[in-house]
């Protein structure tokens, strides 16, 4: 048998089938009969091939194809880009449409082929997404040119439009669409790349806490306080329902906090959600800068008194401050100074002076200031007080004997009754002697003293202190 005058092959008996028919296999048949004795052959018989359907004709089959308007859409196979078949707009006139209409679930990237032949200008084929035009339209003598729309998460209806002005026309008046085809994207859950991170802000700056998140967009952001939702996108609820919340527009990957104050200190977390689920941030905490403190170099040093001097910056919160001071580093005393009321973001500069000290001793001291936000030390300085000195009347013939490891001190004194420190040094430098203990002279005027030599030291200084 023969289709088009072409031979087809295996087709040698009296019946010729033709399974799945295709556009393609349109065309005239014909049988060539043969014997032993000549041939003869048959009269040709015409197979014409119908589209059946909207969707077969713009290559769509997976979906559900309606048209309306005017005059409906119909499949054709004159006009085409696949060179097979293509979806016409309806032969409307003056201020009518056609409209061809089919509905996805995304989200997906839909995209299509499209030609128009129309009134430049005032005729034109369109394309909407939920009622909402889609980019510019085409119009005049357009060829085929392909075009891409994005398909947001959920259900949507996409439509075509062809369109007629009130008079006149041009071209075919119509519009073509072929090769639509809609790739949905995979679902993916939201997942943060990148926490917000703790921050120490001053009082009336701004704060900010950015979280970088994937997923199939769109991404919604909830952000909360201590667990409780501050700002949040899409709304929760309907108005009028009890819990109603509006959306904000600044929910947002990235919350603002401006004028911070000490009431916006707390745990700040952020829930990213889509269509598919939700993921929550780890706890970036806010936390105001506590006070600055300076503590600066002692002066009017005598054997019983000093003056400590330093500075404070409240950072805008209220705020107290003291001066501890001591023989060692755990100080012991302290003593409170006045900041100035307003608690502003200036440095106060604060002093004190101390009376009754001991003479020849070494001091440890500090400031310290404590606001809402926490309290600030300052470092450990000293300073050391002088010795008062010892009169040459009141020493007579001191005496040193090593006895045994331990060193005995004799002294005898011309004033008795008076307070001594026994000290000690291996170098006689200032800030070197020690205090071995407090040694006090009755009425006799005989002293002796005995201590332990420092083992490691190759020679070993004494002297007495006069304590006032």
């Amino acid at each position: 048998m023969r289709g088009n005058i072409s031979n087809i092959s295996g087709a040698t008996t009296a019946t010729l089938t033709l399974a799945n028919v295709q556009l393609s296999d349109a065309g005239n048949y014909s049988v060539v009969v043969t014997n032993a004795y000549g041939s003869v052959t048959s009269t040709a018989a015409t197979l014409t091939v119908i589209v059946d359907t909207l969707s077969a004709a713009v290559d769509s089959p997976g979906l559900v194809w309606t048209t309306g308007g005017n005059v409906p859409w119909f499949a054709q196979t004159v006009t085409t880009h696949d060179g097979v078949d293509a979806a016409r707009s309806g032969a409307i006139t003056d201020s009518q449409e056609s409209t061809l209409q089919t509905t996805l679930t995304g989200s997906g990237i839909l995209s299509f082929w499209w030609k128009v032949s129309s009134e430049e200008g005032w005729d034109m084929l369109e394309i909407y997404l939920d009622g909402v035009l889609q980019g510019d339209p085409i119009t005049g003598e357009t060829d085929w040119q392909q075009r891409a729309v994005t398909i947001p998460i959920g259900t949507h209806t996409v439509k075509w439009r062809y369109v007629k002005d009130e008079s006149y026309y041009n071209g075919q008046d119509a519009g073509w669409v072929d090769g639509v085809n809609f790739v949905a994207d995979i679902p993916v859950l939201p997942q943060i790349a990148t926490q917000p991170v703790s921050r120490i802000n001053v009082v009336g700056t701004t704060a900010t806490f950015t979280v970088m998140a994937t997923g199939t967009e769109p991404l919604n952001y909830e952000w909360r306080k201590n667990e409780t939702i501050i700002l949040i996108t899409p709304a929760v609820g309907a108005p009028g329902d009890p819990g109603y919340m509006p959306p904000s527009s600044a929910a947002t990957a990235t919350l603002t906090l401006t004028n911070v104050q000490l009431v916006d200190v707390g745990s700040y977390t952020v829930v990213v959600s889509n269509a598919y689920g939700s993921v929550t941030s780890s706890a970036a905490n806010l936390t105001l800068a506590p006070p600055l403190v300076i503590t600066s170099e002692a002066n009017g040093i005598t054997t019983s008194s000093a003056t400590l001097h330093g500075a404070v910056n409240p950072n805008g919160l209220s705020s107290t401050a003291r001066f501890e001071y001591g023989l060692t580093d755990a100080y012991g005393s302290k003593v409170r100074v006045t900041l100035s009321p307003d608690n502003g973001l200036t440095e106060q500069n604060v002093s004190v002076s101390l009376n009754g000290l001991q003479s020849g001793r070494t001091y440890h001291y500090r400031l310290t200031a404590t606001s809402g936000s926490g309290t600030s030390p300052g470092v450990d300085m000293t300073f050391e007080t002088p010795a008062v000195p010892i009169a040459a009347a009141e020493l007579v013939a001191p005496k040193m004997e090593i006895c045994d490891g331990d060193a005995n001190l004799t002294i005898q004194v011309s004033v008795p009754g008076r307070a001594y420190q026994l000290q000690c040094s291996d170098t006689m430098a200032p800030g070197t002697w020690q205090d071995l203990g407090p040694v006090r002279i009755g009425d006799g005027n005989i002293l002796v003293i005995s201590t332990p030599c420092n083992p490691a030291a190759t020679r070993q200084f004494y002297r007495i202190a006069l304590q006032e």
